[in-house]
């Protein structure tokens, strides 16, 4: 039975352990998607903010409504002021 001999380049992470050679590939990957991850976005300005600001408008439209019917309401907790409605 033959048996297969990898060869394998080793070195030591920054902490001291040991590393293999495909412990570095993934150290490699890790740090090129955690250098993705923390690029800065465009802000949130343009159709996106104007979107969401559309779309909590109708959120809270609908809120309104469902606040005026009884069967909503009396399940739902009281405010401060003693009535009972939906509070995001």
């Amino acid at each position: 039975m033959a048996t297969s001999k990898r060869r394998t380049s080793a070195t030591t992470s920054e902490s001291g352990a040991y590393m293999s050679q495909y412990d570095q590939e993934v150290e490699q990957r890790l740090q090129a998607l955690e250098s993705k991850a923390h690029t800065p976005c465009n802000g949130g300005g343009g159709a996106g903010s104007e979107r969401i600001a559309a779309l909590e408008a109708k959120v809270d439209t609908l809120i309104a409504l469902l606040n005026n019917v009884s069967a909503v309401t009396e399940v739902c907790p009281k405010g401060k002021d003693g009535v009972r409605k939906i509070s995001v």
